[in-house]
């Protein structure tokens, strides 16, 4: 079993961290890329895509801006990724607003996302 960890960031550009936006979407394709590989062996590969999650990430990258009312701790994301993992799923989202957002983004021009996303997140 292979839990990868991804972000809901692997879903939409992000204006002031595309490198980490960029990195976390080649994450969560790696994982369904290696899923594909390895299911015929009985492996089962997850990619774990949690929202903001409660750990030092907000203070150390700067990020503030991204962090939300809603933060999930780290044990419980932890603990629905080996779950889903268990399961054999592919992909989780462990929380509702990061699964809404992440499915939302599918119908939405990039172009508008990337625009409220950097209206947001532009430093002060």
């Amino acid at each position: 079993m292979v839990l990868v960890l991804a972000s809901t960031a692997s879903f939409q550009p992000l204006p002031y961290f595309a490198t980490y936006a960029a990195s976390k979407a080649f994450d969560r394709f790696f994982a369904l890329g290696l899923a594909g590989e390895v299911a015929r062996y009985g492996v089962k590969v997850t990619a774990l895509c949690p929202g903001p999650t409660e750990s030092e990430f907000f203070t150390v990258s700067r990020a503030g801006a991204f962090r939300t009312r809603k933060v999930q701790s780290a044990p419980d994301v932890a603990r629905l990724g080996v779950a889903a993992l268990a399961r054999g799923q592919r992909t989780i989202i462990p929380n509702f607003a990061g699964s809404f957002t992440a499915n939302l983004v599918r119908f939405l021009p990039v172009s508008l996302i990337t625009y409220a996303v950097e209206k947001g997140a532009r430093p002060k």
